[in-house]
């Protein structure tokens, strides 16, 4: 089912590799289907029906409702929000709870899941606080990529996490898209597949499983499908040959799990959206373009779907189309009508048992894999945890890891988030040399955040020079006065954007000093560049990113953002 050309990943130095390599070679590849299939034949139809759906929870505690619909439902896995993340011992508590849950129903532990792209979408606030992909893209190294990915999932799985939904592949080239934006490594193929592609090398040597998503792209919309049925209108070729190309080559790299979007292609399918449909799902993706992997939906709940469909009918219609996982937000009404749907669709043979066998097995293969069954023992399938050639397997993966770590520390000494996040500042439209030694000491710093202060002062700004703002009036009346001589730098928010062309427009009549935004939203918005000075971006609202687009005033060049913009 799943075999793996090479996966010799690395996080070191650029372009130093280990001679060993998160493979499965064929004794162990033999070795975790048989296992899988040993499994699947000893489940039963409700557990096989559970094992497709995973499902959200509310509250960051085990409760009795949560154990009682994991005893009904028999759920594959359990995907976390930012409202499920109490304390650090509270978050290693919950996802205990959850596996012995499962372990004690069905014998079969979780996978348990959280969207930690980086930037703008951190759901676990106790991980370090990395840029998001645009920022990684902006950065242009690979190898940053791939040590972030593999830094992110590491800290997840101390947690209790091992899946991870990132990284985005899809490709940013319609500066109108309203969700995924800065969510994306870039408005071009190459970048987000050097980007994305390492990340998920770095999930994987981590022990992890990253979800490549969002299939078969979700870039050029101007739509954001958690409200409305998105369209595209691109023909197959026009796709081939620039949104499916992150994907296609994740899918040479063998990556192990891909989410659909909830997109209408007419021209690949006129009637259902790519999750519903076994056109893309089947045809395209599985035949075309050969995924083996784990297919899992994006939430079901979303309106591109909910809203068209009813929940059962939606389920069934999914699983038919080819998918392996069905993704909810929560726990309740959803789940039971979708398990009860699936769980008659196969009583009257409107579904066959060999396509639940099929999806299930995927699962249970990659919970074996990435060691989900040894580190949380099954009593049920204790054949599992005593097979020598799976632990043999999975202690060569331990020490890469090991060394992974290690390689880790040494390249970046604890500062990889300050390196990424300092190396993804970009300038809007123009690159910009930075400020010189004196300009800098005659700068003003209107900040926003604590952050951006303290970096002004590492920088040597002077003291009374910075000046904390809540509205953009602050700094646009100080323009006619002549005590605010200098260079201005300025932290922006997106709601700050129409003040700041107001000032852009203003400076050139009134200043010679260079004028700096500094700026961590969406730059696909009308925004106007100073003609002395530059708009800088980091594309991150995180602290270190904040301080970076401080840092890197004074530390250019600063080199121009690689991105499809709006027209000015």
């Amino acid at each position: 089912m799943y075999k793996n050309k090479t996966l010799c990943l690395t996080l070191g130095f650029v372009l130093s590799f280990f001679s060993g390599c998160v493979d499965a070679d064929a004794e162990a590849e033999k070795a975790l289907q048989d296992l899988a299939t040993k499994i699947v034949q000893k489940m039963t139809i409700e557990e096989k029906v559970g094992q497709l759906i995973h499902v959200g929870i509310s509250g960051k505690y085990m409760r009795s409702g949560i154990d009682e619909e994991i005893g009904r439902y028999h759920p594959g896995g359990v995907i976390l929000f930012g409202p499920n993340f109490g304390s650090e011992q509270e978050i290693k508590d919950l996802n205990r709870k959850l596996q012995e849950s499962s372990l004690g129903h069905t014998g079969i532990p979780l996978l348990i899941s959280t969207d930690q792209e980086g930037g703008r979408v951190i759901r676990i606030q106790q991980t370090t606080q990395f840029p998001g992909a645009m920022a990684m893209g902006q950065a242009g190294e690979p190898e940053l990529a791939r040590a972030v990915g593999f830094a992110t999932a590491l800290e997840l799985k101390g947690f209790g996490i091992n899946l991870v939904l990132a990284p985005v592949l899809d490709i940013n080239n319609n500066p109108g898209n309203p969700v995924i934006n800065t969510r994306s490594y870039g408005s071009n193929a190459k970048t987000v597949s050097a980007m994305g592609l390492a990340y998920m090398e770095g999930v994987q040597t981590a022990g992890s499983i990253p979800v490549i998503k969002h299939f078969p792209g979700h870039g050029d919309t101007t739509v954001d499908s958690h409200l409305n049925l998105p369209r595209i209108t691109k023909s197959l070729d026009e796709l081939k040959k620039n949104e499916l190309i992150p994907f296609q080559e994740a899918i040479e790299k063998n990556a192990p799990a891909l989410m659909t979007a909830h997109i209408l292609f007419p021209a690949l399918d006129p009637d259902h959206p790519a999750t519903l449909s076994p056109r893309i799902v089947q045809e395209l993706l599985r035949k075309q373009l050969g995924f083996n992997g784990l297919i899992f939906t994006d939430a079901m709940e979303m309106k591109a779907i909910a809203d068209q469909y009813d929940s059962g009918p939606s389920a069934v219609m999914a699983i038919k189309a080819g998918v392996d996982v069905i993704l909810l937000t929560a726990e309740g009404p959803n789940t039971r009508k979708m398990f009860q749907a699936i769980l008659e669709s196969v009583q009257k043979g409107d579904i066959s048992e060999a396509r639940i066998n099929e999806s299930v097995q995927r699962q249970i293969y990659w919970k074996l894999r990435t060691g989900v069954f040894a580190a949380h023992p099954s009593q049920k399938y204790a054949f599992a945890n005593q097979d020598e050639k799976l632990n043999k397997y999975l202690q060569a993966q331990t020490s890469i890891l090991n060394q992974e770590k290690a390689s880790l520390q040494s390249r970046y000494n604890g500062k990889l988030n300050q390196e990424v996040s300092r190396k993804s500042i970009v300038s809007l439209r123009k690159s910009f040399d930075g400020l010189n030694g004196q300009q800098v000491k005659k700068a003003f710093l209107f900040y926003r955040t604590a952050a951006a202060r303290q970096q002004g002062l590492d920088l040597g700004i002077p003291q009374d020079h910075l000046i904390f703002y809540r509205a953009g009036h602050t700094w646009l009346f100080r323009i006619y006065d002549a005590k605010w001589a200098g260079p201005w730098l300025i932290e922006l928010e997106e709601a700050d954007l129409p003040l700041w062309n107001l000032l852009v427009d203003r400076w050139k009549s009134r200043r010679s000093e260079p004028l700096l935004g500094l700026y961590s939203g969406n730059p696909f918005h009308d925004i106007h560049i100073p003609e002395n000075g530059a708009f800088l971006c980091s594309f991150s609202p995180t602290l270190e990113s904040r301080k970076a687009l401080v840092y890197r005033t004074a530390n250019g060049p600063i080199t121009q953002a690689d991105l499809v913009l709006p027209a000015p």
